[in-house]
């Protein structure tokens, strides 16, 4: 995902009730260091379709150059 700027957009998966972080491969942390990063929806979803990941989550979006800002998208 790109921001028309050269900056790309990449965003992580988060538990809603747990607050871990997808890490990949069926597998969560608590450290958002180790969180698989996104940088489209077409991953995101093709990830959550495969390990069933639904009604639980949500991705959630960083901006560059916007620290502080964040954009949650339910899963």
């Amino acid at each position: 995902m790109g921001a028309g700027n050269g900056n790309t957009i990449r965003g992580v998966i988060r538990h809603r009730t747990t607050q871990e972080y997808y890490a990949g491969s069926g597998r969560w942390t608590n450290i958002a260091g180790e969180a698989m990063a996104f940088d489209s929806l077409t991953g995101v979803v093709a990830e959550a379709q495969k390990y069933g990941i639904h009604d639980c989550c949500e991705f959630m979006m960083s901006l560059p150059g916007r620290p502080g800002f964040t954009i949650s998208l339910p899963l």
